[in-house]
């Protein structure tokens, strides 16, 4: 599937800051949160460029895949994780259950 303009930039970006100046890797948490406020910052004209960029990748990936169609597929549970085929719940368990979701004042 052909990058769009956002992943693109953070592609870019992220090989920039990927280390702090300590020397340090940085998590993508952070990362994502530094090159999200970069992305919002960007003037029209400058993220008109990572536009092209990706539409320029785009027709490279359609020349290169004439016959792409991007179909998704949701991911397939096996019979042991799904939560239809679980045991009931005993009543001691199902009582404390239902007490933790009881909703609460808040604290204030």
């Amino acid at each position: 599937r052909p990058p769009n303009a956002w992943l693109l930039f953070r592609s870019h970006n992220c090989k920039i800051l990927a280390e702090d100046p300590d020397g340090k890797k940085r998590h993508q948490v952070h990362l994502n949160k530094l090159i999200s406020q970069q992305w919002k910052a960007l003037s029209l004209e400058e993220r008109a460029q990572w536009e092209a960029l990706a539409k320029e990748k785009k027709m490279e990936h359609k020349l290169r895949y004439p016959n792409y169609k991007y179909r998704p597929q949701r991911p397939h549970v096996s019979a042991t994780m799904s939560f239809g085929a679980s045991a009931p719940m005993s009543p001691l368990f199902q009582a404390s259950t239902m007490a933790s979701l009881q909703v609460r004042d808040p604290p204030f």
